[in-house]
């Protein structure tokens, strides 16, 4: 071996020594470091030139690419190889097919999210810096990237507005501010509503909905960058949007697409807005002191928590952000409502329904209107042909003594498909899957069972609902009597727990004919999943001379009913 493989074996050492202890690297040879890691250019044998940001951007060119920027690689334009970090310029080394030329990159990173660049053109046999960079201009291109998953900030204008606009191929449209600038239910977005324009037949009224991700200044020039969400108005105008604001007359210019080349200045931005501050509408009426009386309720729809305050809903997420926000807008009585639903983005007039089942369940219908009408809502509610959504929400913390005890057959298993109360007053055992064989032992076979906690009963006509909840879903039991007065038991998965509801789910049903019923068993009789797992664990079963992966087989699908 060489001195020189011998050299370079030395290194890969002290790589992967410094992967551990990385302090090595202060006492590896001058240049080593570099070595160790991939080669790139350097200037004068110091650390490589960097860009100031890195990551993987969108970029828009019409064809909405991903460029990947890092450390001293930009992605399509080469290794940065000189820098003037004051004046954000960056020599850039392109190489294709053994040619090599030099560009000047000018590279503004206004913000972690957002990066904003101009490039002169790639020249062959120069390296001057600022020979390179006396070809960009004024009026050389202002390209943008946006980082793609971007963490979004506040947005930075004044929520709620009403504005008017001007679009630079159509004019100033009249509608005397009619069209909305609107916060939504979900932090960091807002929604805008464009009215369409009288004079213009091209103009079409529709909503627009952004996720702020950035601002910043750039020569007293106040911008702001946002991501689309939703549904696109234009999907092929690309994901994202930049803004101009000028505070002092009120105007917001926004760009066409997602390169925002033509916004250098506001009176170039594609549509400028004119906007003035609107009210924020609050409440002109109160949800029933028993339903804003309780500190919070959950959806057995969505399973989030609801917190009703007297005249405000809010529906929260697993993790406490604002998921849907609804106010009262007109009562009448305890029972029907008209309220404005925020659900992201997404605003609409409601006709809602609430009715009291018991002290810890109440039921909602609600249904979309276009006008603020008390007497067309009662008829909506009557209107079995109308667009309803359904929801049952139960006081959190609720925990009921189950309504019966004993053991419930169908036909299709000789265990128990329910046992209710035997182990406890206010927990019960549904075993829906009646038995797995093993591949290992067809002989050997195992029910799955899953223990759930009763929530509360209610009666509805003929029909009683049982609801129940485990740590990953609400279970709703209906039981009934068919033609043949034989009982029936259909289940029901994260639903509203109501006959008018089920009538039109689009969830598949369970259903289930029981066959015959029976007290608890006594307390020394084991249930099956309980005796088999005692059998195998037996010294005098023969079990034990099994292999390891039939105890293992019945804890996997333990585990399953239980996570999955």
């Amino acid at each position: 071996m060489t001195g020189y493989q011998c050299y370079h074996v030395v290194l890969i050492f002290a790589g992967f020594y410094a992967a551990y202890n990385p302090t090595v690297l202060a006492k590896l040879p001058t240049g080593t470091s570099a070595l160790v890691g991939s080669a790139r250019p350097t200037v004068g044998g110091n650390l490589p030139c960097q860009f100031p940001a890195s990551g993987e951007f969108f970029f828009e060119d019409g064809s909405q690419r991903i460029l990947r920027i890092e450390d001293n690689y930009f992605e399509t334009k080469g290794f940065c190889v000189k820098a003037d970090r004051k004046r954000d310029f960056y020599i850039v080394q392109h190489t294709k097919n053994n040619d090599i030329c030099h560009r000047c990159v000018l590279f503004l990173a206004f913000h972690t999210n957002v990066i904003r660049y101009k490039e002169g053109a790639c020249i062959r046999h120069e390296t001057d810096l600022e020979t390179l960079c006396r070809r960009i201009t004024g009026d050389s291109p202002l390209f943008t990237l946006f980082r793609t998953n971007p963490v979004p900030i506040a947005c930075p204008i004044a929520l709620p507005a009403t504005f008017s606009y001007s679009l630079s191929d159509l004019g100033t449209c009249k509608n005397d501010g009619h069209s909305v600038i609107d916060e939504c239910s979900v932090a960091n977005r807002f929604r805008l509503g464009f009215v369409s324009c009288p004079q213009s037949p091209k103009s079409r009224t529709h909503d627009e909905a952004y996720e702020c991700i950035a601002d910043w200044n750039h020569y007293s020039t106040y911008y702001f960058a946002a991501r689309v969400v939703g549904t696109r108005f234009a999907p092929s105008l690309g994901e994202f949007r930049c803004f101009i604001v000028d505070h002092s007359t009120n105007r917001i210019g926004m760009s066409a697409d997602s390169s925002c080349l033509e916004l250098t200045a506001l009176d170039r931005a594609s549509v400028i807005m004119t906007y003035k501050p609107a009210p924020r509408m609050e409440p002109s009426c109160n949800f029933p002191q028993w339903l804003h009386g309780v500190k919070s309720w959950s959806s057995t729809t969505s399973r989030r928590s609801v917190i009703v305050s007297k005249g405000e809903w809010l529906e929260l997420t697993d993790v406490g952000e604002t998921a849907v926000n609804s106010i009262c807008l007109e009562n009448a009585g305890e029972e029907y409502f008209i309220t404005r639903r925020k659900s992201d983005c997404d605003t609409s007039i409601m006709c809602v329904r609430i009715l009291r089942r018991n002290a810890n369940v109440i039921t909602i219908s609600r249904a979309p209107m276009a006008v603020i009408d008390m007497n067309l809502c009662k008829k909506l509610q009557d209107n079995e042909q109308a667009h309803f959504s359904f929801d049952l929400l139960i006081r959190d913390g609720t925990i009921e003594k189950c309504p019966h005890k004993g053991l419930l057959y169908y036909d299709k298993c000789p265990r128990p498909l329910l046992s209710i109360g035997c182990k406890s007053p206010k927990k019960m055992n549904l075993t829906d899957i009646c038995s797995v064989h093993f591949p290992d032992d067809p002989a050997e076979i195992v029910a799955i069972t899953e223990t759930l906690v009763c929530r509360s009963t209610i009666h509805i006509g003929n029909d009683t609902f049982l609801i129940a909840s485990s740590r990953k879903r609400f279970l709703c039991l209906r039981f009934w009597l068919d033609e043949t007065q034989t009982l029936v038991m259909d289940s029901y998965t994260d639903t509203a727990c109501f006959k008018e509801a089920l009538r039109i789910s689009k969830q598949t049903l369970t259903r289930y004919q029981i066959v015959h019923t029976e007290t608890c068993p006594s307390p020394g009789y084991p249930d099956p999943l309980s005796w088999l797992l005692n059998k195998l664990v037996s010294p005098s079963s023969t079990a034990m001379n099994k292999p390891i992966l039939l105890p293992f087989s019945i804890l996997f699908f333990t585990f399953y009913r239980l996570f999955v």
